[in-house]
Parts: structure tokens; sequence; C-alpha cells
């Protein structure tokens, strides 16, 4: 994602999730903006131990709750790294994972500023 850029969420995706429960969604957000960070640590836990399968197994998990949720683009990333993982490709996984954390962060800021949020 570059600056100006708007995060792109998949909210009638994520709403199917929640059977259109706005309030549910809004927690699950909050929910895993709470868990993404102890993903992005066993991923890189598992290249620093090169334990590939550690890396996989967070990335799968952060793949399908990004994907659950509408957010397709952090779900596309995690599904390469997760590849990568599977291909012991560390080179390939520390691209994707600086990857990875850029659109974290840009969804992070975007729920943040974001007032049905609140």
């Amino acid at each position: 994602m570059h600056k100006g850029q708007c995060f792109v969420i998949n909210m009638e995706k994520a709403l199917e999730l929640t059977d259109g429960d706005f309030e549910l969604l809004k927690e699950l957000f909050e929910l895993y903006l709470e868990d993404y960070p102890k993903r992005l640590t066993e991923i890189k836990e598992g290249l620093q131990a090169e334990d590939y399968e550690k890396v996989r197994n967070a990335a799968h998990s952060l793949k399908g709750a990004s994907l659950n949720l509408g957010f397709e683009s952090i779900s596309e990333i995690a599904k390469e790294l997760e590849s990568y993982a599977e291909k012991d490709d560390r080179e390939k996984i520390y691209g994707v994972l600086n990857q990875l954390e850029r659109e974290l962060l840009s969804l992070e800021e975007f729920i943040s500023i974001q007032a049905w949020m609140s």
C-alpha cells in the first residue's frame, strides 16, 4: 500500500461472518488487532530459529483470520508467506514479511481513524 492509498476492507464479507451484527464485527476487528502481533512474533521467531513450520503455521493462521474479516490483501500476502515457508525460502519470506508488516500497519491506521470503530 502506498501513501495516500486507502486500505480496503471487504465489509460485505466481514458482515457475512457476523450475520450483519456490526457491534460483533467491531469486537472481532479489535481482537484481530490484539492477535496479529503474536502471529508476527511467531513468524519472526520461526525465521530466527529456521523453523519454517512455525512460520508456515503462523502465516496460515493470519491468512484465515484476515480472509474471514475481509482483509483480503493481508490474506493474500500471508498466503504468499505460507507458500515460501513451505519451500524454506528464507529470502522471499523476509521480503513478503516486510510487505505484510506495512499492510498490517496500514490496516491498524485505517481502523483507528474510522469513527464507526468508536
